[in-house]
């Protein structure tokens, strides 16, 4: 990874944690999810309590969705695969601050973040 990634990777985690500090101090990990097309992208993510999951809001949390979109993009500039950008980026932190970055190239469905149909808010296949 290079110096620029990971300075970008640690600003995604900043600002997930960060995020997560202001809106409860009970949280246990959280997902932000950035999938990404030629056309359009989108994003949502979700984050566990002692006794929950709950799905961030986009509008009442637009300041983190619109930090960690520009952040998403800017990664799939620089973390091309065999000459392919990702189309599926998932961050997953924690309360002790560790933090996890996954790329997914070929499956734009790869780790879905839902609680319609029976789904609970994790990453499908986290």
């Amino acid at each position: 990874m290079n110096p620029e990634t990971s300075e970008l990777v640690i600003e995604f985690a900043k600002t997930l944690i960060n995020a997560m500090l202001s809106i409860t101090p009970d949280w246990q990990r959280a997902f932000f999810r950035f999938e990404v097309s030629e056309n359009h992208y989108g994003s949502n993510g979700s984050y566990t309590t002692s006794n929950a999951v709950r799905l961030f809001d986009p509008f009442k949390y637009e300041e983190i969705f619109d930090s960690a979109n520009k952040i998403g993009n800017k990664l799939r500039q620089l973390t091309p695969k065999d000459g392919q950008q990702f189309c599926v980026c998932l961050l997953v932190v924690d309360s002790e601050f560790n933090y996890e970055v996954k790329y997914e190239y070929q499956d734009r469905y790869k780790w879905q973040i839902s609680k319609l149909d029976g789904g609970s808010g994790i990453p499908v296949g986290l």
